[in-house]
């Protein structure tokens, strides 16, 4: 059974494990297509444990202890597409001491600091999660770190999503390209767009006429 993206969303099913190597293209006849497969994590929205998805590709929401639901797979779109340009800008392989700095700070620390400076948009941890808002004040305390001292020597390197976004045009990613990342990584995810809301988007459209006038 094949699903497309408006039938995940009607049937209320999330993927759970989007990733580059999830991800099937082949060319036929001249005719490029893309495929989505091992859907051995899909499952009804809500009903996947936390911390399914893979750690560069994970929601904010998920990080802090949310279930995965629709517009978690519409976050990993968007990060799969900024781990094409920047391998390190999301996720944890470059914790070079994961001993002293868990997982979810330091993913969440480089999701804070592109896309939400505040922290005024990720959902937080539930009061009874006392381990969970450990993590989630260490990822702040990261973002402040950063923030405040001039430094070589930090650990977190990461700009704003417009700083990385201007070197990126600075570097030739269209942009285009970088309008549909905005559009889809959303800290919140009741102000991200479902999956068929960014396909019927100017910015979706926008990407089609572009890499249409590319193919030619």
């Amino acid at each position: 059974m094949q699903f497309t993206p408006r039938e995940f969303y009607r049937h209320s099913l999330s993927r759970a494990d989007l990733k580059p190597a999830n991800v099937l293209i082949s060319s036929v006849d001249g005719l490029s297509k893309v495929k989505i497969g091992d859907l051995g994590l899909a499952g009804p929205e809500g009903g996947n444990p936390r911390w399914v998805q893979p750690e560069a590709f994970r929601a904010p929401e998920v990080w802090t202890g949310v279930s995965c639901f629709h517009k978690a797979d519409v976050w990993s779109i968007a990060a799969m597409i900024l781990q094409r340009f920047d391998p390190n800008i999301l996720g944890n392989a470059d914790n070079i001491d994961k001993t002293l700095i868990h997982s979810m700070a330091w993913c969440l620390a480089k999701i804070i600091l592109l896309f939400d400076p505040s922290c005024s948009s990720i959902p937080p941890p539930s009061d009874a999660d006392k381990t969970l808002q450990a993590y989630f004040k260490l990822a702040q305390n990261l973002t402040t770190t950063q923030a405040e001292e001039d430094s070589d020597e930090l650990l977190l390197q990461i700009p704003s999503f417009e700083v990385w976004a201007d070197l990126a045009m600075d570097a030739g990613i269209p942009k285009v390209v970088l309008d549909i990342i905005r559009l889809l990584a959303v800290p919140n995810p009741t102000n991200r767009p479902s999956a068929l809301q960014a396909l019927q988007s100017p910015e979706y459209k926008a990407l089609q006429k572009a890499a249409a006038a590319y193919g030619n």
